[in-house]
């Protein structure tokens, strides 16, 4: 279970303190209301508290006495107790603690069998990012991968790299075989980075395919004199089972040996190396298998998983497959509960017996863009793209598993690099995984309009600083605005700049509330309690 921490009681029990946790279940629809212990009815806190007092009396034993005078400490005093807590099992189970009896160990360590399988697994597996992506729709033109994430400039690839790099120094240097899947835009800057900053760093490539656009008029390939190039688009990452096998890569990757093939994007910073996963799939029967997450309001417009009456087998849905008509029951996340995070793990004898009967055949999506993305005024065209996800319909045996929200992290707005850049998240050492910050409970909602849209605009808007969001839990910017220094977000915000001119909000703590900074100054009214999924 995922929760929310709102609180904690201290339990006096005999010479110790039981803490008594308030938590809030994520999943629970009732629970969107309930960020902290003011969201609970004192009567209810205080009933909870009276039945934590008297239980044991029904064994006629006395009534529990409670520290703090019985007061309920608020969310970051819980949170500090929970990282404590979390802390001193970590000592115990790492064997950094000491039993007081014997000196030694207090944690017998799982069976080394336990390793050696998980090892003998990543031997066999080989990690794909998806990297043909040059991020247009924020107004890139180059890899979306060497987008810097924080003030250090670090890049998303310098953290894919760390993260593969902890897994070879944990289960040796020849034990995880990586490969980018580049694109024609995307191959030679990614090699130039590599060879300039992780010179030493062991990689393959695979190159995505490439076909033309189409006019959407003529229905003909699109022709762009002022620059060739933009007349041809990759397939979409749905390409990747054809550039296996086109190349003789996946043959080559079975008489290596490898078995098992676990792939994402390169945006997602969530999605690193899981042995624990790794074991679960490659012990399945099944030959493919989905991460999914439980869909909120904000996942609306994404991919989710259904069920075809048909053939009773899971299927993926995206919304370019979806018409206009149904886009209400599209978008029902009660209904469609989860959706695909497209980190896939999938058996490569599996997709050779596909091909090899050619039934690997993805349904193709439109997407309607103009052939030059910065430039909206270029001709109408239609691009052809398949997903990967989608052949969850096509193995025989294929399955979906709930993972926690920390597995996917993506980064395809600017208002996921500013959370990215803010003090939410921090890179734990050991193994180079992105992990919230001590005492934040969850990633903020952010959601920021158009004028926001383009990195230029993202970098400009925090030139002078990224604004604190780790108390937040949801910001909404509608118009353009420059944050100042020691801008710090607490709870629920709203800015808001109706006259179209470009203002800095001042530093300072902004603690729910509703700001309007239209006319160059400022007026502070108490934040909403909820707002409306279009404001989202």
């Amino acid at each position: 279970m995922k929760v929310r921490i709102l609180g904690t009681l201290a339990l006096v029990d005999g010479d110790e303190t039981d803490w008594k946790v308030f938590v809030a279940d994520v999943d629970d629809r009732e629970s969107d209301d309930i960020w902290s212990m003011q969201d609970i009815p004192g009567s209810r806190v205080g009933e909870i508290r009276d039945w934590f007092r008297l239980y044991k009396t029904a064994e006629g034993k006395g009534e529990n006495r409670f520290a703090m005078d019985g007061r309920v400490a608020g969310q970051k005093f819980a949170t500090d107790v929970v990282m404590e807590t979390h802390q001193a099992w970590w000592r115990l189970r790492s064997g950094k603690a000491r039993c007081e009896f014997s000196g030694g160990e207090c944690w017998q360590s799982e069976a080394p069998s336990i390793h050696q399988h998980h090892s003998s697994l990543i031997h066999k597996t080989v990690m794909v990012k998806l990297n043909g992506g040059l991020g247009t729709s924020m107004g890139l033109d180059g890899p979306k991968s060497l987008l810097e994430m924080d003030s250090h400039g670090t890049t998303f690839l310098d953290l894919i790299v760390g993260q593969v790099e902890a897994v070879r120094a944990q289960y040796g240097e020849d034990s995880l075989k990586f490969l980018l899947m580049n694109s024609f835009a995307t191959s030679d800057a990614t090699k130039e980075y590599l060879l300039a900053n992780h010179n030493s760093f062991v990689w393959d490539e695979l190159m995505q395919n490439e076909v033309p656009k189409v006019d959407a008029a003529t229905k003909q390939p699109a022709e762009w004199p002022l620059n060739p190039e933009m007349e041809w688009c990759p397939p979409g990452h749905g390409d990747l089972y054809m550039a296996l096998a086109a190349n003789g890569k996946l043959d080559q990757l079975l008489a290596d040996g490898y078995e098992y093939m676990f792939v994402s994007n390169s945006d997602n910073l969530g999605a690193v190396m899981d042995p624990g996963i790794l074991s679960r799939f490659a012990d399945s029967e099944h030959g493919f298998m989905m991460e999914v997450c439980n869909r909120t309001a904000m996942d609306k417009k994404g991919g989710h998983l259904a069920v075809d009456a048909a053939t009773n087998k899971l299927l993926l849905r995206e919304v370019a497959q979806c018409h206009t008509k149904d886009m209400p029951y599209f978008e029902n996340y009660v209904k469609h509960r989860y959706f695909n995070t497209n980190n896939l793990w999938i058996k490569l004898n599996d997709i050779k017996k596909l091909l090899d009967a050619d039934q690997l055949k993805l349904p193709v999506m439109v997407n309607h863009k103009t052939v030059d993305p910065k430039d909206k005024r270029s001709t109408r065209v239609e691009q052809l793209e398949v997903a990967m996800g989608a052949a969850i319909s096509l193995f025989p045996t294929s399955t979906a598993v709930e993972v926690n929200r920390l597995r996917f992290i993506p980064v395809k707005k600017c208002q996921d690099l500013l959370v990215l850049r803010s003090d939410v998240y921090r890179i734990r050492a050991a193994d180079h995984h992105l992990e919230l910050m001590p005492g934040v409970e969850a990633a903020p909602v952010v959601s920021l309009d158009d004028n926001f849209k383009l990195m230029s605009q993202c970098d400009a808007s925090m030139a002078v600083g990224v604004p604190s969001l780790r108390n937040c839990t949801l910001l909404v910017i509608n118009g353009p605005v420059k944050f100042g220094p020691a801008v710090k977000f607490l709870g629920k915000v709203k800015v808001v700049n109706r006259d179209g001119k470009t203002h800095t909000l001042p530093f300072g703590e902004y603690t729910n509330k509703l700001i309007d900074m239209t006319g160059g100054g400022f007026a502070n009214g108490p934040g909403p309690k909820k707002f409306s999924h279009d404001e989202l």
